[in-house]
């Protein structure tokens, strides 16, 4: 059976919903506390910022908006593995972002 390349294009949809669900529900009400002080509150803020932009950057001309947004989506998810204790947790919760986000700074919008 071959690979059905009609569906590319749906798939990179489905993999910004994806992404824009998982960050949403990872990091929305870490910015609902309005912490400040804390540094999760900042990476929570620029996670949630650029996955919006990732999700726009599908619509701009040139895609740099898209690579750039999925390069810190990806850097940050790799922080958020490396803060507090490094454990199974953190990995499996942090992966799924950090997989998407580096997929679509080495794709960008091309299928």
């Amino acid at each position: 059976m071959r690979p059905q390349k009609s569906f590319v294009s749906l798939a990179k949809w489905l993999l910004r919903i994806a992404l824009a669900i998982i960050v949403f529900s990872l990091y929305f009400d870490r910015i609902s506390d309005l912490d400040f002080s804390s540094l999760i509150w900042y990476i929570s803020v620029f996670m949630v910022l650029f996955t919006i932009l990732l999700i726009v950057g599908v619509f701009v001309k040139k895609e740099s908006l898209t690579v750039i947004s999925g390069l810190v989506v990806a850097v940050l998810s790799v922080i958020m593995i490396f803060m507090g204790n490094v454990d199974l947790d953190a990995i499996v919760t942090h992966c799924a972002p950090l997989a998407i986000g580096f997929y679509f700074m080495a794709r960008g919008n091309r299928g």
